[in-house]
């Protein structure tokens, strides 16, 4: 693990975009582990204007998010899934996303404990 001090969060935000846009050059079919909520916005951000005037192509990355509300509709605003589509996948083209979901009370440990290690068998995670 590298640890990168910064002076404050724009700087932290454009390094977090830089190291993100290097991987996704580097492997355009990239598995990135995506936090939401509002700490992460400013890398989204610096992300959204890599896409517009660097032309960084998501179309084929996949994204783990390890939040969501368990039986909440995708589509309610009060969704993680509903953020990131709008905050982030929306403004950086078609972006596949696959959420993980441990030890949801519906699905039970097992289903996204699989999902989560068949992903890691297939192409470990570039960026958590």
């Amino acid at each position: 693990m590298n640890v990168i001090l910064t002076e404050n969060y724009q700087e932290l935000s454009e390094k977090a975009a830089q190291l993100i846009e290097k991987q996704v050059q580097a492997d355009p079919q990239s598995i990135l582990g995506l936090a939401t909520g509002s700490t992460p916005l400013g890398t989204y951000q610096e992300l959204i204007k890599g896409y517009k005037t660097r032309h960084i192509d998501y179309r084929d990355i996949l994204t783990l998010n390890l939040d969501e509300y368990v039986g909440l509709d995708k589509n309610s605003i009060q969704s993680y899934h509903f953020f990131m589509k709008h905050k982030l996948f929306n403004k950086t083209g078609k972006c596949p996303f696959f959420f993980f979901f441990k030890g949801s009370p519906k699905t039970g440990c097992d289903y996204g404990d699989c999902l989560y290690i068949k992903k890691q068998e297939n192409h470990p995670i570039s960026i958590w």
